[in-house]
């Protein structure tokens, strides 16, 4: 029997699989022994595999990388194999060994294939995910954990629910909604609330179509409160005026201090902001602050210019003043309620001043030249 599949789909990659050590010479090559000798009879009585799990037991721990992995091999295939000994082989550190017994083995222990979930590499996970079935917490933990490949596997499975299993585990992860979230749209798996929530990570199409739901869910807000009823504007001049101040005559670091600090946002949200490849977020939170067109075209070109062309300012200016106020600032509630407060999508969203109590606040600002611009910051939000 050839096992060259097992080992060559399974690829260490984590340091602490490429970490794993090689047993002392002790006992070497004598489990591989006894498990050539117990595979190569069809059928074992009780006492046959009562000892042989006894003797596996005891030279595991001392046996080798390279038998185990021969061993993990020849086990998985053989009906008498004891349980625990397969499930030991499952839980194995070295990829290579609880690889096959990973992907035949008919009943593993929940706790180990969680295990092995969150431990990874990904050929563990794809391995785990092609398994006859796979329990709630499980496909979580795959989702959780695993790549856009893992994804993908889940997705296509008909026992997994895109919307009940599979998006609540995946919508914080930024690197798999950027490559899957066209697909998951297609699927209807992204609704209205995670378009907006995961707003920055989208693609071109996919944004558009999150702005079109914020401008219907403003709708919706601004009918609920019956005519006349026209929301204040949530940021003070003087409050916008020392803003673009630290955006013209300060570092980007400590402009992204200060968007983070006056929208309630992690820092490192702002900071995306003004990394991100689109720049279609900062457009909308500087509609959402009260900028008007021109004070937004100089942020713009101050802040990304030099990564941007001409006819992506642009753009980015026209999303601004195209989205109604209504719709960036739900935009921008919704962004604070998924990064900071860590509410799933449809979840009441909070006002700015609320986001800011709870603690979306950094507990240590950097220290800046102009003294007393938080403190202010803080006085007139």
């Amino acid at each position: 029997m050839k096992h060259k599949p097992f080992l060559s789909e399974a690829e260490p990659q984590s340091p602490d699989h490429r970490r794993a050590r090689s047993a002392p010479p002790t006992g070497d090559g004598l489990l591989l022994s006894a498990v050539e000798l117990f595979v190569g009879v069809e059928k074992h009585d009780r006492k046959e595999i009562t000892v042989f799990q006894e003797l596996s037991e005891n030279l595991l721990p001392q046996t080798s990388d390279r038998d185990r992995r021969r061993i993990a091999c020849l086990l998985v295939r053989h009906p008498d194999t004891p349980d625990n000994i397969l499930a030991r082989l499952a839980g194995d550190r070295d990829p290579l060994t609880s690889y096959p017994v990973l992907r035949h083995a008919p009943t593993i222990p929940e706790d180990i294939l969680i295990m092995q979930a969150e431990r990874g590499p990904d050929s563990l996970r794809r391995a785990i995910a092609d398994r006859t079935s796979l329990s709630e917490s499980l496909v979580h933990t795959l989702a959780s954990h695993g790549g856009p490949d893992i994804i993908r596997m889940l997705m296509e499975r008909d026992d997994v629910s895109l919307e009940r299993q599979l998006v609540g585990a995946v919508e914080g992860r930024g690197e798999i909604i950027a490559e899957l979230g066209e697909d998951l749209a297609a699927r209807g798996a992204l609704n209205a609330d995670r378009l907006m929530s995961n707003f920055p990570h989208l693609t071109r199409e996919l944004k558009a179509e999150a702005i079109a739901c914020a401008e219907l869910a403003s709708l919706v807000e601004s009918a609920s409160r019956g005519p006349g009823r026209a929301p204040r504007p949530v940021f003070k001049a003087h409050l916008l005026d020392m803003l673009h101040k630290s955006a013209m005559t300060g570092s980007a670091g400590q402009f992204a201090t200060d968007l983070s600090f006056t929208l309630g946002l992690p820092e490192a949200t702002a900071a995306r902001m003004l990394l991100e490849h689109g720049g279609e977020a900062l457009a909308i939170a500087f509609k959402a602050l009260g900028f008007d067109e021109a004070r937004t075209a100089s942020l713009l070109i101050r802040l990304i210019g030099e990564t941007h062309s001409l006819a992506e300012i642009r753009r980015l200016l026209q999303i601004a003043s195209n989205i109604s106020d209504g719709a960036a600032r739900l935009m921008v509630r919704r962004w604070v309620a998924s990064d900071t407060l860590g509410l799933p999508a449809g979840s009441p969203l909070p006002v700015y001043q609320d986001a800011k109590r709870t603690g979306a606040i950094p507990a240590s600002l950097p220290a800046r030249e102009e003294a007393g611009t938080m403190a202010e910051f803080k006085k007139q939000a």
